[in-house]
């Protein structure tokens, strides 16, 4: 998702925009390893991000936003503990979630999504990049995955 975004900002800027420097944040989100209806929290632990960000323009691209845990406290850190002059936050998918904790849908509310592509409903997926439990990363599309039997296979 970030290589296609990038090529077409590109593209748009008649090849006389900014220079687009990609860079990665490593972060580790901790609790059970499967999603769960009602959690109220996960332990995020942020183990690399970029250096020399005092003063940028940042875009945080993320692929899918679920329950938020993740992207908030990338966002909160970078905020935090970074001088940046402005930070802006864009996401292919926002998950819709069925039945969310109250903790999940205040963050959720108060995770402002400057530019997305799609709101999804609250299904598996995987493809272009995003992975179920390490599997169909790889696909050159999206596809819905089965929960009952992809957990199944698992086991």
């Amino acid at each position: 998702f970030a290589s296609d975004l990038g090529r077409a900002v590109y593209n748009a800027s008649g090849f006389r925009g900014p220079e687009i420097k990609f860079d990665f944040i490593k972060a580790v989100t901790y609790g059970v390893e499967i999603k769960q209806t009602q959690e109220s929290q996960r332990k995020v632990r942020i183990e690399l991000k970029p250096q020399d960000l005092e003063g940028k323009d940042i875009l945080l691209i993320e692929d899918i936003v679920d329950q938020g845990f993740t992207l908030w406290e990338i966002k909160k850190n970078l905020l935090e503990k970074e001088h940046l002059n402005s930070l802006r936050v864009c996401a292919l998918f926002n998950k819709v979630l069925k039945e969310p904790s109250e903790e999940v849908r205040e963050i959720k509310n108060k995770l402002v999504l400057d530019y997305l592509g799609f709101e999804i409903p609250d299904r598996w997926i995987a493809g272009y990049g995003i992975d179920a439990g390490g599997d169909f990363r790889n696909l050159p599309f999206i596809v819905t995955v089965k929960e009952n039997y992809y957990l199944s296979q698992k086991e």
